[in-house]
């Protein structure tokens, strides 16, 4: 086979779950001795964190696991002011994906909840949105009627569904209309309630999250606003870390006004990771100094975007990008540098090679709209941008958005790749298994393969004929 057709075949950038987030923390983390900690004035809440470490119990009903969520947030409350800050779960999302992902075979399970329904098991509750809803929604009525019941000094203020948080104080249930906010992700949500406690004179904030999307976000707004109150963030585990934000973002200031780009980029919850690329990689990649200053930016023209982004992502993988102008090219010098050692065996896998230039577009707008959203977190609404023009299209019937791979005009291969690549799957359920190679490599199965690429191969990326001459692709098979 040619090389030049080798590398035209598309290995995909079909956004996953990023595995590498925590090293971006970890590397960059400046933390602080537990016995200098201080009791913060203000202590925000990532309530989807403290979901997950509230004992689950085994025999219990869902009441069982309210109160004992209640109990550990009023117990905070009762020494100090307390937000604490849900996910909103909405049509369209462009979280939606992973949070199927994430659900896998649990996401078919789906219940109806009361407090005296029997505690279904904690993956199906929390990784299934319907289920994890419903226990939000019951875990807020309950602690919004506790703090009236037990009236405290200390404010405890409720951001889940509605767009404008509940607080309640001294027994008084009223509303925050300056903290109204119609975001979508906890993430960004903490971010505004922070800058708002900052901004009113508060010296000591606590953060309790685990998540590296809100330390990233934390450090850039610090830096960017130039704050000055004690900031920390603990994750929620009792073996946590203190993190001093302020000390972190002293230590990395260089840094920081491009950090959540390059973390977008890179790999996040939204946007596919690369292979071989970790964020140690993107770190010392931004301390050389490559700019990545257009991400996320909504006056900047998503052509110009899509050129700085490539040459950052071809710094990472040790391209200098005067030497190539598209993804493509990149990923010709890899091959090349790669089949120029001694003692090669064999061929790099695709995988293992960067996306082409195709591919790694479409992850370039979903990486844009994801960094402008969280740019946008000290302003009420999100950015007013169509997730279908940035490399999502919308499913009607789950009501979920799906990453786009490829423009519909894109094919997956050249024709002499798809004519020459076979499989020999044979079964009576051909090509359903992850062993079959045109699977596996995001091909069709073709007239040469053990399917003969017709109508009964299960490979979602089979292009076969029906009898009055219209092509069928893809989702073509349910049980």
């Amino acid at each position: 086979m040619s090389i030049h057709l080798f590398l035209r075949v598309q290995n995909q950038t079909t956004p996953i779950i990023a595995t590498t987030k925590s090293t971006l923390k970890k590397k960059l983390q400046v933390t602080l001795s537990q016995r200098l900690v201080e009791k913060a004035e203000v202590l925000i809440l990532d309530g989807c964190a403290i979901l997950r470490v509230i004992n689950w119990p085994n025999k219990g009903t869902v009441a069982d696991f309210v109160n004992g969520f209640t109990r550990n947030v009023m117990k905070r409350v009762a020494s100090q002011d307390t937000y604490l800050i849900f996910d909103r779960y909405f049509d369209f999302s462009i979280k939606s994906g992973t949070r199927a992902a994430r659900a896998g075979d649990e996401g078919s399970r789906r219940h109806r909840l009361q407090l005296h329904t029997p505690l279904p098991p904690q993956t199906v509750v929390l990784l299934v949105t319907e289920n994890k809803v419903q226990v939000i929604d019951l875990i807020c009525q309950d602690l919004i009627q506790k703090a009236q019941d037990e009236p405290n000094e200390h404010s405890l203020v409720i951001t889940f569904t509605e767009s404008v948080p509940v607080v309640i104080q001294g027994g008084i249930v009223f509303r925050r209309q300056d903290l109204m906010t119609c975001h979508e992700e906890a993430d960004v949500i903490i971010i505004q309630q922070m800058v708002k406690a900052a901004e009113s004179g508060v010296k000591r904030i606590n953060i309790v999250c685990a998540d590296t999307d809100v330390f990233v976000l934390l450090l850039h707004f610090y830096a960017k606003l130039n704050l000055t109150c004690r900031l920390t963030m603990e994750g929620p585990s009792a073996e946590r870390t203190t993190i001093d934000i302020g000390a972190t973002a002293s230590e990395h200031g260089q840094l920081l006004s491009q950090l959540p780009a390059a973390h977008a980029l890179s790999g996040c919850d939204t946007v596919a990771q690369y292979f071989g690329v970790g964020k140690s990689t993107v770190i010392k990649v931004l301390k050389s100094g490559v700019e990545l200053q257009k991400l996320g930016v909504l006056t900047e023209d998503i052509g110009d975007i899509i050129e700085e982004a490539t040459a950052f992502m071809a710094a990472c993988y040790g391209v200098q990008s005067l030497v190539t102008s598209n993804m493509s090219e990149v990923r010709g010098e890899i091959w090349s540098r790669r089949m120029g050692r001694k003692n090669v065996s064999k061929a790099p896998e695709l995988k293992s090679l960067p996306p082409s230039k195709e591919a790694f577009e479409e992850n370039v707008k979903r990486a844009h709209i994801q960094t402008a959203i969280w740019k946008s977190a000290l302003n009420s609404d999100p950015p007013a941008l169509d997730p279908v023009e940035f490399g999502w299209e919308r499913d009607e019937r789950t009501r979920c958005l799906i990453p786009v791979t490829l423009k519909p005009n894109v094919s997956v291969a050249p024709p002499e790749v798809l004519e020459m690549i076979r499989c020999g799957c044979a079964t009576n359920t051909p090509c359903s298994t992850a062993l079959c190679g045109c699977f596996t490599a995001h091909l069709s199965c073709t007239m040469f393969c053990g399917c003969h690429g017709e109508a009964h191969c299960r490979n979602d990326h089979t292009r076969w004929v029906d009898d009055c001459d219209n092509v069928v692709q893809g989702d073509l098979f349910e049980d």
